[in-house]
């Protein structure tokens, strides 16, 4: 007689089972949780990778900010003299906010985007740089921040467009003040904002015109977890 008659088939189903959770239990044992965060602050290219598996991440990716455009100067015609405009400010880069997989110990490569840098006097700001992510299946980019557009004389330029777009400048114009700089798109936390555009000449207050704000530069986050 076959020795496994001698026992009833739901003892030997509970046996089973005991087995089962038995070496499920010993190699959870062996499982490691591991976490950790990795952030990139410098704008410009960089690389990382993780010795782990089944990664799961939060992202926080935040592109550059656009520049402010410089001030115009004092201009004459025949009615007399005129007061500069201001420039328009920059936008803010974008913020990206997500969770990603990632695989073990492969190295991707990250940008983190530059600002753009403030107009000179009667010039546009410089647009700000796109922060990404690369992927060979889906990289995750990060828009820049514009920057803002210099004045036409006595009209204020305007704001660059983006994430949050730049204020206008004001006008300039015959016996006025000069106009003010258009405020920079401005992300919270202070990361990726755009600069403020430069002030217009003035003719009753006798002051210069002023260049745009640089933008400031983007930001990359990775927190993760995964098991080794």
């Amino acid at each position: 007689m076959n020795s496994l008659n001698k026992y009833p088939i739901s003892q030997i189903f509970l046996l089973l089972i005991y087995v089962i959770l038995y070496f499920s239990s010993c190699s959870d044992e062996n499982v490691l949780q591991v976490s950790g965060i990795i952030e990139f602050k410098n704008s410009g290219e960089h690389t990382f990778f993780i010795d782990a598996e089944n990664i799961e991440a939060d992202i926080i990716l935040i592109s550059g900010g656009g520049g402010g455009a410089g001030g115009t100067e004092i201009s004459t015609n025949d009615e007399g003299i005129y007061s500069g405009a201001g420039g328009g400010g920059g936008a803010s880069g974008e913020v990206i906010i997500d969770i990603i997989s990632l695989e073990s110990n492969k190295e991707y490569k990250v940008i983190v985007g530059s600002m753009g840098k403030g107009g000179a006097i009667n010039n546009d700001g410089g647009d700000g740089q796109d922060s990404m992510i690369f992927s060979e299946i889906n990289s995750i980019v990060a828009i820049a921040g514009k920057g803002g557009k210099s004045a036409l004389q006595t009209s204020g330029g305007i704001g660059g467009k983006g994430f949050i777009n730049g204020e206008n400048g004001s006008d300039g114009g015959l016996n006025m003040n000069g106009g003010t700089g258009g405020t920079g798109g401005i992300n919270n936390p202070n990361i990726g904002s755009g600069g403020n555009g430069g002030k217009g000449a003035d003719t009753n207050n006798l002051s210069i015109a002023t260049a745009g704000d640089d933008g400031k530069d983007g930001y990359i986050k990775i927190e993760w977890i995964g098991y080794k």
